[in-house]
Order: structure tokens, then sequence, then C-alpha cells
């Protein structure tokens, strides 16, 4: 089982979608603003910096935790995980709204 982390400067941008599929640990410590979808089907996603653009889907068996912000969103299916913080901290979740027309 391996695990990876997203660190420095540097961030993910545009169109794009991320799936995290594989068991080990995905470790995001930058802001990103993709646009495209989170999925996390196996492991854990853990959050310390930002996907300010990206709805994010947990699903069953897998692992949201971290300390940072999700921007736009977060839907959890039954049987997930949320394990927020390093230790007792805090994960920020909000939903962008949008105006429609009627």
């Amino acid at each position: 089982m391996k695990s990876f982390a997203f660190t420095g400067s540097g961030s993910l941008t545009g169109a794009m979608a991320l799936a995290k599929t594989g068991p080990g640990t995905l470790t995001i410590n930058t802001t990103n603003t993709y646009t495209g979808a989170t999925s996390v089907t196996n492991g854990a996603l853990i959050v310390n910096g930002a996907l300010n653009t990206s709805a994010v889907t947990i699903r069953s068996g897998a692992t949201l935790g971290g300390a940072g912000r999700l921007g736009a969103g977060l839907t959890m299916q039954s049987g997930s995980f949320l394990a927020p913080g390093n230790g007792a901290g805090t994960l920020t979740i909000t939903t962008r709204s949008r105006n429609q027309a009627a």
C-alpha cells in the first residue's frame, strides 16, 4: 500500500477530475482550483490544503480526513468515513451557490 502527497507551491488547475481509486492515502497540502469532480473509491483522501472548485464524493469504504477546505460541496455515501482534522482539527466544507434564471 502506497501513500502520496501533493506539497509545495504547485497546484492542480483547469478542467480536470481527480479519482483516488487504490488503497493507501493521498494527502493534498496545496490549494487547488480544478473544476472537475473528485471521487474517492478506496483508501483515504486527506485534505490539509484546499479543493476550492471541485465537488468531492467519498464512496462506501473510503475515508475523508484533514484540516483543509472543500469549497464546492461534499457527498459521503453510506459506509464512508469522516476523520476531520489532524488530531482535533477542523475540516471546512462549503458549497458554491449559483443564481439560476426562472
